[in-house]
């Protein structure tokens, strides 16, 4: 699995997450805040528990949109060092070229920062 789809993953289920805390609690369709929600019978004389239908959805669509986000944004960013091109083909090869030759890794970093800035 690519790292930008790991990315992607991780951070639509953290944002769907943090969405999910941010829904109020539980209570009974009139307002009545009952200790025994979550068991059956809860909130019967209330008019029963009220649903956040809705808002579950905007959680999980919120997630779901963030994640791919992360996703899309890591792919453009692999796709743009892939065509970036140096004297031993794309920004890629010469960072796999540099690697093989033992090149100190201060050094790698300091030679592609000249060609991703360009």
């Amino acid at each position: 699995m690519r790292k930008s789809s790991v990315a992607g993953l991780i951070v639509g289920l953290a944002a769907t997450y943090f969405l999910f805390q941010l829904m109020p609690d539980p209570t009974c369709d009139d307002g009545w805040l009952s200790s025994s929600i979550g068991r059956r019978g809860a909130c019967s004389f209330h008019g029963g528990v009220e649903r956040h239908d809705f808002l579950q959805f905007l959680a999980l669509l919120g997630g779901a949109l963030s994640g791919f986000t992360t996703r899309l944004l890591g792919s453009r960013i692999v796709a743009r060092s892939s065509r970036i091109r140096t004297p031993y083909g794309t920004l890629r090869e010469y960072e796999a070229h540099l690697r093989k030759a033992g090149v100190a890794e201060t050094q790698i970093q300091s030679e592609l920062r000249k060609y991703k800035g360009s």
